[in-house]
Order: structure tokens, then C-alpha cells, then sequence
């Protein structure tokens, strides 16, 4: 570059430097007025219509609010107009805020405006009929951030946002969405038809039914199934609130040209008021631009495969695998069934119980369950998912001892979990797992054995160790019984435990409160047997009934038994009820 056109450049930049620096300090230094609005005065919600005419792109449009607040272009073509740039403008009509620009800087070409490069009209509804408002555009600031702007004769700035909303060509002022429905309102899907998606491979089924019911979502075809919320909603969401990504056509002549004649798949929506809207999805050949057009609408649009992959969710992948949707913490009721016997167990106010009820009995009095196992078996119920489903491959003919009698079932914030446990089985890629078949459902899967190995527990499993906590001073007395033999023994209002007929205290009596009171095993016995000397052992409580049980030897052992509820425990405290026995002898 020569000398002197290296001077007149930097001439330049420091004389344009010079003027920004210059328009700074004037609006810091407040020479200007910074806060008038484009519109003083205008109520958005009043706004009925806009008038838009681009003369840098040949362009006129009109804006119209219909009777329930929704926007539409009206010309050149009648279509439901984009929100986000309807509320961008609105936006700006409410709170764009300008900078008067000097009178000594007017000027219309000098501006812009010679002729100005767009024009919006906006018309409000007032007491006293539309009033029309008018503001031109004119060319940017120096800086670029802002342009200038004509109202009502006086020239002013306004940030370069205004210019870029309102700059667009047609399409973009077009509302993207495939369909008027709101996602949040559909309660049934209903997508019918196939697609190959290789050369020489079977065509993909994806007919599907689904319908919302509460939080859930049930599938009645191909089967009877709960499917994932999160799942299904790809499908929903997909549909009703697809984005279209190119305008084809608005008034298609014939269908064939886009093959949607013929369309491969169609996905109908329903709302719960019953509205109904259908998409219409297909393509030629094997190409990867995907049609859709709303059943009833002229228009026809293009749109990427990857919302195309929404709009084909696998069915198999909206299948529930969870095998509960809630947290331990909800659970308040599980159920293991096997052949022959039925546990149950429930959480108290501050512990849980287990129950169990043999085939065609009735259920056994409630026992203190095992905390710490309990909360293992919700920690992994709350992680257990079905591995896959048998949906295209025959179901294995290996049923569990008593085929479809095993089961584990949930309760938990109102609602049922779980199902029935077949046998032994393979996932599609080798796993080791059992059959399950959730309750409601028709299609089978596979999981995890441990949910076999869960139902088949026993009582003598699940109980807890601690078989009895007593508080001592909601206590009057104690018997003990031995064949025909009986002590006797209340407790005072003091505290003191005295035999019945003696005024001294049972100090005898005292090393074995504890142990009785806080009653504690070290085991369960698989199997109840018959104990060998029982002593029989009643705490009589001020209000309330008696509690009892008992206590003797196993036969041959002299480790003490206990006998209580249902069941036979090995005591903690092995010299129980030799020392039981000990208040018997004289």
C-alpha cells in the first residue's frame, strides 16, 4: 500500500473514532433524551393489528389478532404467525425505548430515509375507535448497535433490535408449528403404518395406541401395556409440538408428488376436550427428506430425520422398565407372593411390620420386620428395571416352581407396583435373568433373579432380631408361669417390683428385666418347634393389653428358645431361661 493511501486511511479511522467517541459523551453526558418510548401510550393488548412494508426486500405483510388473542398473517398469505416474533415486536411497541437524535443531525438521506428502509404501522383499539400509529426505519447508528427511527416527524434512536425483528423475510414471520394442538393437553395417540428403512430388509411396524390415563400412559396396541412417561412423551411431544423446517408448498395440487398420498405413517393426537388433529409423515424411496403434512391443511413442509426419529419412536423403547416409579421413601406396603404362603410387609409410624398368611389361611399377627433389610430390598426394587421384552422372539417354556404364582408387588404413594415371576430365561444378549410380567400388562420381559430370590424370602428372613421393646413405665406387673407353678410380681408407682404377697424387693427379679423387656434374638428358626419346659412370660401394662410369650430349651440344647407371634427365635441372651427357671427353684 502507498504512503499517502496509508495516511487517508488512518485519517479516516481517527476522524470516525473521533465521531463515536463524540456520540458517546453526548448521550453519557445526558445531552439527549433517553427515555421516550416508540409508542407513548399504546396498550399491546389493545393492538388488533401490524402493517409491515420492507422496501429493501419488496415485502408487505399484515399481522391480525383474532378474537382469542391469537396472531395470523392475513397478507400476502393467510397462516398462523410465528409467537416468538410476534412477541419480540410487541415487545418492542410496549418498552422499546429512544434517544431523540439532535436537530442539527436531521437529515433524510443523511438518516435513511430517502426512502427509509422499512415502515410499521400498528392499529389500536381505543374508547374512541382504532387509532393508527407509524414509525419508519431508517439506517443504522455508526456504532451499529442502533438505527435510527422517524416518529411523528421527530427523528430518534432506538437499539438495532427493532431494525432485526422487524427485517425477515415471509417464512420467518410463518408459525413453525405442524399442528394447533397443546401437548400438554393430548390424552391419546393413535399412529398407524410401516417404514423400510434399508434396501432389501422387512418394513418397520409402527403402529401404535396409547392413551393417558392420570399420570400414566397405557399402550392397547400392539399390547396391553404401562409405558414410560418419559418415553412416550418423545412420541407426543414430537407430534404436537413439531417444528416444520422448510415451507414446500400451500397449496399442494397433488399428493403424489410428495408420496403423501400414500403417507407411510399417520399419527393422529386427541386433547381431553376431544380435538383431533392427524400428521401425515412420508418420503421417496429411501431419501432422507421427510414429508409431513397436516391432515386437512394445503400445506405441505420438509423436515430433518432427526425430528422424523421422534415421530418413529421405537413402541419397544416406550415400554415401562422401571420396575416401580417411586422413591423408598413412598413405598409403605410390599408383597412377596410364592406357592403356599404370603408375605407381607407395611411400615408404621416408626418401624415395619411382617405378616405372613399360608394358602388358604389367615393372616399371622404382625412382627417387627428387619430394618436393615428391608431398606436393602427397597434400595435395589427402587434401581430394578426390566431388561427387555419378548416382544418379536418366543417366550421361554421354563416356568418357576408353580409357573406364574411367584410374584412381588408395591405400594407407594397411593399407587400399585410389580407383577408375577416366570422362569429361568436369557436377554437377547445372553443375560441371565427370570420372566416378569407386570400386572395389567400383556407383553412379557426379562429381569433380574434377585426379584425370584426377593419372593421366594421367609418369614424367618425378613423378621427382625428385636422382638420386643417394652417401656418399663407403662408397666403394673409381670407373671410367670411353669407348668402349675406361677410367680407373680407388680411394680409400684416408685418403680419398685415386689412379689405379690412380699413387702421386700424382687432383687431377683432384677437382672432379668432387661432381657425381657428389651426381648432380642440371634436368629429366627427356619422351621417352629416345640419348646422343651416353657415358661410362659406376661407383662401387664397400666393401660392396654397384656403382652406375651414364651420362653424354653430346644430339644437337647439348653440355649434358650422364644416363642413369639408366629415363629420360634433363638435368644440373644442364651441363659434366659435357665435363669427364669432359677425364680422357680426354692
Amino acid at each position: 500500500m502507498k504512503p499517502l493511501n496509508t495516511i487517508v486511511l488512518l485519517l479516516l479511522l481517527l476522524g470516525l473514532g473521533t465521531l463515536i467517541h463524540w456520540q458517546l459523551a453526548k448521550e453519557k453526558g445526558g445531552e439527549v433524551d433517553v427515555d421516550l418510548r416508540l409508542f407513548e401510550g399504546v396498550d399491546v393488548r389493545q393492538v388488533t393489528t401490524m402493517r409491515i412494508d420492507n422496501i429493501e426486500r419488496s415485502l408487505n405483510l399484515r399481522l391480525e389478532r383474532d378474537v382469542q388473542g391469537e396472531w395470523y398473517l392475513t397478507d400476502p398469505i393467510v397462516y398462523p404467525a410465528a409467537r416468538s416474533i410476534v412477541k419480540l415486536l410487541l415487545d418492542d411497541i410496549a418498552g422499546a425505548k429512544m434517544m431523540v437524535v439532535p436537530e442539527e443531525e436531521w437529515g433524510e438521506e443523511e438518516l435513511g430515509f430517502a426512502p427509509p428502509k422499512i415502515v410499521l404501522e400498528i392499529d389500536e383499539k381505543t374508547a374512541d375507535g382504532l387509532e393508527t400509529h407509524r414509525v419508519e426505519i431508517g439506517a443504522k447508528d455508526i456504532d451499529g448497535k442502533r438505527v435510527h427511527v422517524r416518529v411523528d416527524g421527530r427523528y430518534l434512536r432506538a437499539l438495532v433490535r427493532l431494525y432485526t425483528t422487524l427485517n425477515r423475510d415471509l417464512h420467518e414471520f410463518r408459525s413453525q408449528r405442524a399442528m394447533h394442538l397443546a401437548p400438554q393437553e393430548i390424552v391419546e395417540v393413535h399412529r398407524t403404518g410401516s417404514v423400510i428403512h434399508e434396501i432389501e430388509s422387512e418394513p418397520v411396524d409402527y403402529t401404535t395406541q396409547a392413551f393417558r390415563d392420570g399420570d400414566s400412559w397405557r399402550s392397547t396396541v400392539p399390547f396391553e401395556a404401562l409405558l414410560d412417561p418419559l418415553d412416550i412423551s418423545v412420541l407426543v411431544m414430537g407430534t404436537a409440538a413439531l417444528n416444520v423446517d422448510r415451507f414446500v408448498e400451500d397449496e399442494v395440487v397433488d399428493l403424489a408428488d410428495y408420496a403423501l398420498d400414500q403417507p407411510l405413517v399417520r399419527i393422529e393426537v386427541v386433547t381431553s376436550s376431544g380435538a383431533r388433529e392427524t400428521l401425515l409423515l412420508s418420503r421417496r424411496g429411501n431419501s432422507g427428506r421427510w414429508y409431513v403434512k397436516r391432515d386437512g391443511a394445503p400445506h405441505v413442509w420438509t423436515i430433518e430425520p432427526e425430528k422424523a426419529g421422534r415421530l418413529l419412536y421405537p413402541y419397544e423403547q416406550m415400554l415401562e422398565r422401571h420396575f416401580m416409579r417411586a422413591t423408598r421413601r413412598d413405598v409403605t406396603a410390599l408383597t412377596l407372593t410364592r406357592p403356599g404362603s404370603e408375605l407381607r410387609l407395611e411400615r408404621g409410624a416408626r418401624s415395619w411390620t411382617v405378616a405372613r398368611k399360608p394358602e388358604g389361611g389367615e393372616w399371622g399377627p404382625a412382627l417387627p420386620a428387619s430394618w436393615r433389610e428391608v431398606e436393602d430390598v427397597l434400595a435395589r426394587l427402587e434401581e430394578l428395571e426390566v431388561g427387555g421384552f419378548f416382544l418379536d422372539r418366543p417366550i421361554p417354556e421354563a416356568p418357576a416352581p408353580g409357573g406364574w404364582e411367584w410374584g412381588v408387588r408395591v405400594e407407594a404413594a397411593g399407587r400399585a407396583a410389580g407383577g408375577s415371576i416366570g422362569g429361568a430365561c436369557q436377554g437377547a444378549e445372553g443375560q441371565d435373568g427370570v420372566l416378569f410380567r407386570r400386572d395389567g400388562d400383556e407383553v412379557v420381559g426379562w429381569i433380574d433373579p434377585w426379584l425370584a430370590e426377593l419372593a421366594g424370602k421367609r418369614l424367618d428372613q425378613l423378621r427382625s432380631t428385636d422382638l420386643l421393646m417394652l417401656d418399663e413405665v407403662e408397666l403394673s406387673g409381670l407373671v410367670l408361669s411353669r407348668g402349675e407353678e406361677e410367680r407373680s410380681y407388680q411394680r409400684d408407682n416408685r418403680g419398685i417390683w415386689r412379689e405379690v404377697g412380699v413387702e421386700t424387693e424382687a432383687v431377683e427379679l432384677l437382672p432379668l428385666l432387661d432381657p425381657l423387656i428389651f426381648l432380642r434374638a440371634s436368629e429366627h428358626l427356619e422351621e417352629p418347634e416345640e419348646l422343651v419346659d416353657p415358661i410362659s412370660v406376661e407383662f401387664r401394662r397400666f393401660r392396654g393389653d397384656p403382652v406375651s410369650f414364651t420362653v424354653g430349651r430346644g430339644e437337647g440344647e439348653l440355649a434358650a428358645r422364644i416363642a413369639i407371634g408366629e415363629g420360634v427365635s433363638v435368644a440373644k441372651v442364651g441363659e434366659l431361661h435357665a435363669r427364669l427357671v432359677g425364680l422357680f427353684t426354692p
